[in-house]
């Protein structure tokens, strides 16, 4: 549970930089611990979270408050579906998201979706429900192609759910598909 509590930036920065001198090797160890230690269910919860949030903000909040003449509830709408859009590519690339000020540099480095950088920028200056959609396609394609769900449909809630029923530990199984 105390992984689902720590920000991933704290993460990324503990993994991040050169180590200069660690005698015994215990420092760098326990470094290697936190980069790649992170437990499945744990992951899998956050990427359901990740999911739930985007189709919340992008596919479902985004054109409504546009419909309900709310530009600048809009952009924030898009704004949220970008920051988890970013949460969700990390957690597929298995690597801790760094500060936000970095996530969009650290992106283009990433082996998978790191072709939804200049996407997810776009967003951020022109939001539009098209770019939206585009960017779910690539990411529900990427959890599919994981075998993280086996849903057909193109509204992300639905795999939200579907990674979530993957989670083995009865605890953090129990959490809301939103938490973590």
């Amino acid at each position: 549970m105390a992984w689902l509590r720590i920000p991933p930036h704290y993460l990324a920065e503990a993994c991040a930089g050169e180590v200069f001198f660690d005698g015994p090797g215990e420092f760098s160890r326990r470094r290697e611990a936190v980069r790649t230690g992170m437990p499945e269910d744990v992951r899998l919860k956050k990427l359901a979270a990740a999911a739930a949030l985007m189709a919340q903000s992008g596919q479902y909040n985004y054109a409504r408050c546009l419909r309900h003449g709310e530009t600048a509830a809009a952009r924030l709408a898009a704004g949220e579906f970008v920051r988890r859009a970013l949460e969700m590519v990390f957690l597929l690339n298995r690597v801790h998201m760094p500060y936000y000020k970095w996530a969009f540099r650290a992106l283009g480095d990433l082996e998978l979706l790191s072709e939804l950088k200049a996407p997810l920028e776009e967003i951020l200056i022109e939001p539009g429900e098209e770019k939206i959609e585009r960017i779910s396609t690539s990411v529900i394609a990427e959890l599919r192609a994981e075998g993280l769900t086996g849903g057909t449909w193109d509204y992300l809630e639905g795999h939200a759910y579907e990674i979530m029923r993957r989670i083995r530990d009865p605890e953090i199984a129990a959490l809301h598909v939103m938490e973590g």
